[in-house]
């Protein structure tokens, strides 16, 4: 490599960061307004040549944000064209206190678990100015951690139900839950 990886503990297992780059282009997750948002929702790709920068694209997770959800960037990984994005969503509830003040559930211990997701979306940078959408993987919980091993994204997030029906107790994976006995 004529480029720096990302520092690893491991050899052989990437971690995921908010900036990597494959040598030609960076790939850096930010806010799409810093003055509105506390949460980052984009992806700037970078093209670095000839000691001069240039942006090339960038991807707006904002999108992907329903009534009262939130999308936030975890961290990112770039390896053979494919940029895998790890991202939270999760629903904001309001609620007005004694004396008429508005405050929100926005803490992560008070988000409702039910209504989070861990998405793994795979996006083909093969060629930076005509990004595709490879893959979308849902995950029901709250971001844990990933790592990232031979191609292969290792995600781990934790789900609490807040019901005492045995099917409910399960987490969803793209809307199915998964098989239990």
């Amino acid at each position: 490599n004529t480029y720096s990886d990302t520092n690893v503990r491991q050899a052989g297992v990437d971690e995921g960061d908010i900036v990597k780059t494959d040598g030609k282009y960076i790939y850096a997750v930010g806010k799409k307004n810093a003055e509105e948002s506390d949460y980052r929702n984009i992806i700037r790709i970078v093209k670095t040549a000839n000691a001069g920068m240039e942006q090339t694209a960038c991807i707006d997770l904002s999108a992907l944000e329903k009534e009262k959800t939130t999308i936030d960037i975890e961290e990112i990984y770039v390896k053979d064209n494919r940029l895998i994005v790890v991202a939270s969503q999760f629903v904001e509830y309001y609620y007005e206190t004694e004396d008429g003040t508005v405050k929100n559930y926005r803490g992560a211990y008070n988000r409702l678990h039910d209504q989070e997701l861990v998405y793994v979306i795979t996006y083909d940078v093969s060629n930076p100015k005509h990004i595709k959408k490879s893959g979308t993987v849902k995950q029901q919980g709250r971001y844990g951690n990933s790592r990232m091993v031979d191609g292969y994204v290792y995600l781990i997030s934790t789900y609490t139900p807040y019901s005492v029906i045995k099917s409910s107790c399960v987490p969803k994976i793209n809307g199915e839950r998964i098989s239990y006995k």
